[in-house]
């Protein structure tokens, strides 16, 4: 389908990650992954996650319902593991500078549909 794609982001790319779609890329070495301290709110949890791959950082606000936690997690693993899986998804699909910087996990599923059937497997 689409891309989670940032348009004040996605022109400053210089990072690349192998993503099944991509031939173009040049393979490079697994970005790492840097989920910042929990922050509960109403009825969801707010992360800052950073992305580093080689020397480009990339920097996320990210929030996590907790209607999606069940979804997809059904308890089974902390909501900071639901965060780390949606990221390892997104960059199997696409580069980090592409990711838009601030999102509700839950717009990954209007960009990638196969999302809900995906996550649940991922842990």
């Amino acid at each position: 389908m689409g891309r989670l794609i940032d348009p004040q982001v996605y022109p400053l790319s210089g990072v690349v990650v192998n993503a099944p779609g991509h031939d173009n890329l040049p393979m490079a070495t697994p970005a790492q992954i840097e989920i910042g301290p929990e922050t509960e709110g109403p009825n969801q949890w707010a992360y800052e996650v950073r992305v580093h791959h080689g020397t480009t950082t990339h920097e996320y606000r990210v929030t996590l319902s907790w209607s999606d936690y069940d979804l997809w997690s059904h308890g089974r693993v902390a909501p900071e593991r639901v965060v780390r899986a949606v990221f390892e998804f997104l960059l199997a699909r696409e580069p980090a500078g592409e990711i838009m910087s601030k999102f509700d996990c839950s717009v990954v599923r209007r960009y990638f549909p196969e999302a809900d059937r995906e996550l649940p497997g991922m842990f």
